[in-house]
């Protein structure tokens, strides 16, 4: 679909995922730093890249984990940069 940006290069590799989750990551300077600024979850990183998998090698994920963890931006970051690289639409 045209009306979708294009990313060239861009995807959910494990690199790119710690790029977004790291503790200087992406997300650390994105999100306020006053109140509930951002912290490095080596378990949010752990299902995003569990996500990444899904995704590219297009089967199904059960991921559970517990309340604080960070499971929105855990599976919505590696779908964006899927479906960004793709071309694709995402429907959640």
């Amino acid at each position: 679909d045209s009306a979708l940006p294009q990313a060239p290069g861009i995807s959910a590799s494990p690199a790119t995922l710690r790029r977004f989750f790291g503790a200087d990551g992406f997300l650390s300077r994105a999100l306020p730093q006053g109140g509930r600024s951002f912290e490095e979850r080596i378990e949010q990183r752990e299902m995003a890249e569990a996500v990444a998998r899904a995704v590219n090698e297009k089967h199904h994920l059960l991921a559970e984990a517990g309340t604080g963890t960070g499971k929105s931006y855990a599976y919505l970051i590696p779908l964006i940069l899927w479906a960004l690289s793709n071309q694709k639409r995402v429907l959640i």
